[in-house]
């Protein structure tokens, strides 16, 4: 790792947390109306802990531990924990704090963090998070409960004009709103492919947040609609990261009504303008200005926020290929045509780097940064009084001797062992569908995404895939020709495509077959899904996930189990009944992909959550529905009903 010498000394503070412990990060970090400092500490993958809640006193540089997360949920012992309070501080008009929990550590009975793995799991998946009410007053805290079951909130804000906290799911990808006038909880559906943490409370007073895919959204809170905008942040170059993830990670807002927007690997720092809806990249923000160094994997812009002169300041955070991280301090006057001026390493000598930044603010002209991941250490908190600080901004202090930057002490190589050894343990335990090759198409790009889950798909003699969107009352149709997306309306449509697309009844489908239930559960023994072998048998899914085949002469023979939770949505089958490929699963679950052949029995290949350098970029549904298999059974086609309706092709 190359870094610069550290930043002029100026008015810098620099609070690391005594003592030692299983808290390695801080993502969550903000300043109330009356300037009280709020943190969470956080388990990141490394000894099954929970998260801690604090204040930082500036006065006294004291950290005052507010409570233990455990003290208010009541977990169990063997479920994966809830490591983290994660972008949701909140203040309330009443004087408290609402916060939800998140997780990213393991289980105590597991290797290392699988959310995905177990999910829904009743004994040692995540619970779901909770919300959590802090009384600064009483110092009480309590859980107002799990508003969604499984899934662990990545980010949320509360709006004091509908009285709701807003949040994302991390794991599935959906939007929701807990009301805290009436207690309930409202699903808006997928608005990301998975993982997006940042809820930006706009200039206009919308909610804004990207797709991980890079194309920007907002809720219209007071209409309660999503507005789904055409703008998206472009692919850094060089940089084969970027299809896979370029969520909006931080927005500032600016005195004329745009906004200031960083996307995590993209190619430079956005202003968008709400009113016109058009998102302006303004260049480079300073990576050229680096050290020249082969092992840096990429930089990306943490914690912007403005000062009274409205010029910008941030961290420009590295990441190298041994595992470390280091934070560069850079102020931008945007608005005025300057550039960025990359001002140094920051940290403070003889004691460290700031390795990762999770948020930051400017209060009364002093910008607070949140000083996190420096692998297995304990968080700090950096500040910068920038009215002692901006006249010696040009200057430099010594360089930087901290052994994280060199990986120079075994704790440090330990930690990036660790981060291999958990890369390499994924691969090697997928929960994802793996296959020779995939491809995939957004049709909520194409049509409202309201209206795009996808109900039918066809595979056609020359190949390409038809299909059926449907949702708000509206039906779409569609061709898939090669990358391109035909979408026509019902007398666009050829009477053969109409015909392929028709919704088929099989002879058992709604039918109860008694050998395929579920102990205690007979009554969903109702077939919802059935494709003829093609030699006088039929291979049939229930309402209740249990597969199995039905012979000519009506006895069955039973396979088990193809969905853990819900029924088998879809079947289909090569031409002669060598293999056949289901999808099914609860609305709330994973979905799941399926496959039966003779030899190898039944299979269950995974969920779709899929990911590539090239141009399909990432894709993630949760509500697979539909599909059809080409006559020699080696391609895939599956159709996904979630609100960002997509298409898949698999070949195996």
């Amino acid at each position: 790792m190359k870094v610069l010498p550290y930043i002029a000394q100026n008015g810098v503070h620099h609070k690391v947390m005594g003592g030692k412990g299983t808290h390695n990060a801080m993502w969550d970090f903000a300043i109330s109306p009356e300037g009280k400092i709020y943190f969470s500490l956080c388990s990141e993958l490394i000894e099954s802990s929970y998260a801690r809640f604090y204040e930082y006193i500036p006065e006294t540089e004291e950290c005052k531990l507010l409570f233990k997360v455990e003290d208010v949920i009541l977990p169990a012992y063997r479920t994966i924990r809830h490591s983290k309070i994660h972008t949701s501080i909140s203040f309330l008009p009443n004087g408290h704090i609402l916060m939800s929990t998140h997780t990213t550590d393991k289980s105590p009975v597991h290797p290392c963090w699988l959310p995905e793995g177990y999910y829904a799991h009743p004994w040692e998946g995540f619970s779901g998070s909770h919300l959590i009410d802090y009384d600064p007053e009483t110092g009480e805290a309590h859980t107002l409960g799990i508003p969604v079951p499984f899934e662990s909130i990545y980010g949320g804000v509360y709006v004091e004009k509908t009285n709701r906290f807003y949040f994302t799911g991390y794991i599935r990808g959906h939007l929701y709103s807990y009301d805290l006038s009436d207690k309930q909880v409202k699903d808006y559906g997928q608005v990301t492919e998975y993982g997006c943490f940042r809820l930006h409370k706009g200039t206009d007073g919308k909610l804004y947040w990207s797709t991980r895919s890079g194309y920007l959204a907002r809720l219209n809170v007071d209409t309660d609609e999503i507005e789904q905008l055409s703008a998206r942040f472009t692919p850094a170059k060089g940089n084969s990261f970027s299809n896979k993830i370029m969520r909006l990670d931080y927005a500032v807002n600016l005195p004329d009504g745009r906004m200031i927007m960083a996307a995590v690997l993209t190619d430079g720092l956005y202003i968008f303008d709400p009113k016109t809806e058009e998102l302006v990249n303004m260049g480079s923000y300073g990576e050229e200005a680096l050290p020249e160094d082969p092992t840096r994997v990429r930089a990306a812009v943490y914690g912007p926020a403005l000062d009274f002169e409205n010029v910008l300041w941030y961290v420009l955070e590295s990441s190298y290929e041994e595992g470390s991280t280091s934070g560069t301090l850079v102020r931008w006057d945007i608005l005025h045509d300057g550039k960025p001026e990359v001002l140094g390493t920051m940290g403070t000598p003889g004691t460290r780097i700031v390795a990762g930044v999770s948020e930051a603010y400017i209060y009364h002209d002093v910008y607070y940064v949140a000083d996190t991941n420096h692998a297995t250490d304990l968080p700090a908190v950096f500040t910068i009084d920038l009215k002692e600080f901006r006249p010696h901004r040009n200057e430099h202090s010594v360089m930087p001797e901290d052994p994280y930057t060199t990986m120079g002490t075994e704790q440090y190589r330990e930690m990036a062992e660790m981060t291999k050894d958990y890369g390499r343990f994924l691969d090697e335990n997928p929960f994802h569908v793996r296959c020779d090759h995939w491809n995939a198409w957004k049709l909520w790009l194409h049509i409202k995404p309201e209206q795009s889950p996808v109900m039918r798909v066809v595979l056609d003699e020359d190949g390409d895939i038809l299909g059926l969107c449907s949702g708000e009352g509206k039906e779409h149709f569609f061709r898939i020709h090669g990358d391109d997306v035909c979408v026509k309306t019902r007398g666009e449509m050829s009477e053969s495509e109409c015909i392929a697309l028709e919704e088929k009844q099989t002879p058992l489908t709604g039918k109860k077959i008694e050998a395929l239930a579920v102990p205690g559960r007979q009554y969903k023994a109702i077939v919802t899904a059935e494709v003829s072998l093609g030699d006088g048998r039929s291979f049939v899914g229930t309402q209740d996930g249990v597969v199995g085949i039905v012979r000519e002469d009506g006895s069955i023979y039973r396979l088990g189990r193809a969905c853990i939770n819900g029924p088998v949505r879809g079947l289909a089958g090569d031409c002669d009944g060598k293999v056949v490929y289901g999808v099914g699963g609860d609305e709330n679950d994973l979905g799941i992909v399926f496959r039966y052949t003779e030899k190898a029995g039944l299979e269950e290949l995974g969920a779709l959550r899929l990911d590539a350098e090239y141009d399909p970029g990432i894709h993630m549904s949760s509500r697979p529905c539909c599909l059809d298999v080409s006559r020699d059974g080696k391609k895939v086609v599956i159709g996904a009903r979630d609100r960002m309706g997509t298409v898949y092709e698999l070949n195996f």
